[in-house]
């Protein structure tokens, strides 16, 4: 093998790896973007979900189904 034939591999096969490392790190580095913006975006609807359900649970105006309704539901075997 010629001393110029075995350069020209050589540069192939880094110009290949550099080819290849270059993509992995835009997609990489692209991949980390999106998920930083997903946590941001989670982060919102969380803030919401507790005072809701605070909301539901201590409602003052709930009152218990009469107990009528129930045993007929009992009863209807």
């Amino acid at each position: 093998m010629a001393s110029q034939q075995i350069i020209c591999e050589v540069l192939f096969f880094f110009s290949l790896f550099g080819l290849l490392f270059g993509t992995w790190k835009y997609l990489d580095s692209n991949l980390t973007a999106g998920r930083k913006e997903t946590e941001k975006v989670a982060e919102v609807p969380a803030a919401h979900k507790l005072p809701t359900a605070e909301h539901y649970v201590a409602k003052r105006d709930f009152e218990k189904p009469p107990m009528k309704s129930w045993t007929r539901c009992g009863s209807a075997k």
